[in-house]
């Protein structure tokens, strides 16, 4: 895929499930009948969003050092990307979505709307990237991790970097692409955070 200088770019980044993980990881691993139990959302400036559970909605900088992430690129459009982050930064500040977390998980419909007053993790990044036209078909609060990986990964506009990262190299893949027509290159990112 040819990335050219009119383009932008959003990282999805979606950790598989460990062996030692809270209830609620463990859930979702046996609900969605997947590996993958979290989903976050990347720029290029290095700033994610996304929540955890009991925490609120975050943009800030992350590295991804972890090995049990994998990543899926989007080429999109600096308006698209644009539209978005501001999307996004909106959402900051708000609580994780207990209730709606559950709901989605269970195999039944219990239909309900995002209220875009709480969020988990699918849910914000599924209505972040409608945002931009992307994932239109899906309703964010019936969302997990797996389905959105599982949607986007064959996207058109989609890079797929199943990429384990090498802990001595501590690149990020939040970082813009070259227009050079190779592969994504990654740029080193200087912040740390708790979460990598």
């Amino acid at each position: 895929m040819s990335f050219d200088n009119k383009s932008s770019c959003l990282t999805m980044g979606f950790y598989s499930m460990g062996e030692d993980e809270p209830f609620l990881n463990r859930l979702t691993s046996w609900f969605t009948q997947g590996n993958l139990i979290h989903v976050e959302l990347g720029f290029e400036d290095g700033r994610a969003c996304s929540v955890w559970s009991g925490e609120d909605v975050y943009l800030k900088n992350r590295q991804f050092r972890n090995q049990a992430y994998k990543f899926v690129t989007l080429k999109l459009s600096p308006q698209q990307v644009f539209a978005v982050q501001k999307f996004a930064k909106r959402q900051v500040g708000k609580p994780f979505n207990k209730s709606g977390f559950y709901r989605a998980l269970l195999p039944w419909p219990l239909y309900r709307k995002t209220d875009e007053k709480q969020w988990f993790c699918s849910e914000l990044v599924v209505a972040c990237l409608q945002e931009a036209g992307v994932l239109q078909h899906l309703n964010p609060a019936r969302t997990s991790p797996e389905l959105v990986y599982k949607q986007i990964r064959n996207h058109p506009l989609a890079f797929v970097d199943n990429n384990n990262f090498k802990e001595s190299t501590r690149i990020s893949t939040f970082s813009a692409l070259h227009s050079t027509g190779e592969q994504p290159k990654y740029q080193q990112l200087s912040t740390f955070d708790e979460f990598d």
